[in-house]
């Protein structure tokens, strides 16, 4: 059964077919569809053209999924990607990358996780970017034992997190409470990541700071000094306020921590 079509769009193709040229207008029809955001016509008019062997190409597809991504729909780009591998097209990684990144964008992380695990049954391996911006999706919505989970994952599979998004998942598992994930982030960023790592140290003080695990905050900061890794002035900022809250004896702890701070920053 061919998917219900507005009466004037269903005339318009009943015109074309049997036509053998119906392929260069039906196409640029489609473009006017969607770029018109006719959404339920443009989907049910790419199911008829699939029906009757008329269907459009790679190219096709890449162009449509670009004006989509443009304009951050994704709740569409899901039925039209749909229809185009039920058609037997077979997307490049490009478009997989494409289309992940939409999805990440509006936080469809399961339909993310779908296609992640149906390219590499199309020949399309993810990479690098594949693997960040569904990692930079969970770290955002917060989702923790997703984030721990992936982070092995792409560990194992030689796609590591970048340092931002490695500091951002540091600082996003301090807010929710799991520090112990935060510090194997750390500890496998220090063991394999080059210069700078400023911006996880910072987050791992700071994160630290806020659960008034003082005593951790000085040992940490003592060897990310060590490691002439730079700890920002607003970092220092928060770290005296709290430690100056708690005392006489975490006052002097901060005190013999900004005299060598100071020191480092003159070098």
């Amino acid at each position: 059964m061919l998917p219900k079509l507005r009466p004037r769009l269903a005339r318009w193709w009943s015109m074309l077919a049997g036509t053998r040229t119906m392929l260069l207008p039906t196409t640029a029809f489609l473009m006017t569809l969607l770029r018109a955001a006719l959404m339920d016509d443009f989907v049910g008019f790419l199911q008829v053209m699939k029906d009757h062997d008329c269907f459009p190409g790679v190219k096709f597809f890449t162009n449509a999924l670009d004006v989509l991504v443009k304009q951050n729909d994704a709740g569409h780009a899901i039925p039209m990607w749909d229809v185009m591998v039920s058609g037997g097209l077979v997307p490049n990684l490009i478009m997989y990358n494409a289309m992940i990144g939409l999805l990440c964008n509006n936080a469809a992380i399961d339909d993310a996780f779908r296609l992640l695990d149906e390219m590499v049954f199309h020949g399309a391996f993810p990479d690098s970017l594949t693997y960040n911006m569904i990692f930079e999706c969970l770290v955002k919505n917060k989702k923790v034992r997703e984030t721990e989970r992936f982070f092995a994952e792409m560990v194992k599979n030689e796609w590591p997190p970048t340092v931002s998004n490695c500091a951002a998942a540091i600082a996003m598992l301090f807010d929710c409470d799991d520090p112990e994930a935060a510090h194997e982030i750390w500890n496998y960023v220090v063991e394999n990541h080059d210069k700078p790592l400023d911006e996880s140290a910072n987050a791992l003080l700071i994160g630290l700071c806020n659960l008034s695990r003082f005593m951790e905050v000085k040992r940490f900061a003592e060897d990310i000094l060590d490691r002439r890794i730079d700890i920002y002035e607003s970092t220092m900022i928060i770290l005296k306020d709290a430690f100056y809250r708690e005392g006489r004896s975490a006052r002097d702890r901060y005190d013999s921590l900004y005299r060598r701070w100071k020191a480092h920053v003159k070098l």
